[in-house]
């Protein structure tokens, strides 16, 4: 997924996962940040230029129910 992808997820109310089902996306304000539900560890989703600049797009995907 792109970042606008992502963004655009976010605000329509799904859940964006990132490399597996235990790290969400989530957005605080006008930042985007991957939080682990395991331990809560929390880092900034990193952004440069409006694309993704730390992580690869196909390690974000939209949840199905349950997951």
């Amino acid at each position: 997924m792109t970042f606008d992808e992502i963004k655009k997820a976010i605000d329509e109310g799904k859940k964006v996962k990132w490399s597996s089902s235990i790290y969400d996306v989530e957005k605080h304000g006008k930042d985007y940040y991957v939080v682990c539900s395991v331990n809560g560890y929390t880092t900034g989703l990193g952004v440069e230029n409006g694309k993704l600049k730390n992580e690869r797009p196909s390690d974000f995907y939209i949840s199905r129910r349950g997951s």
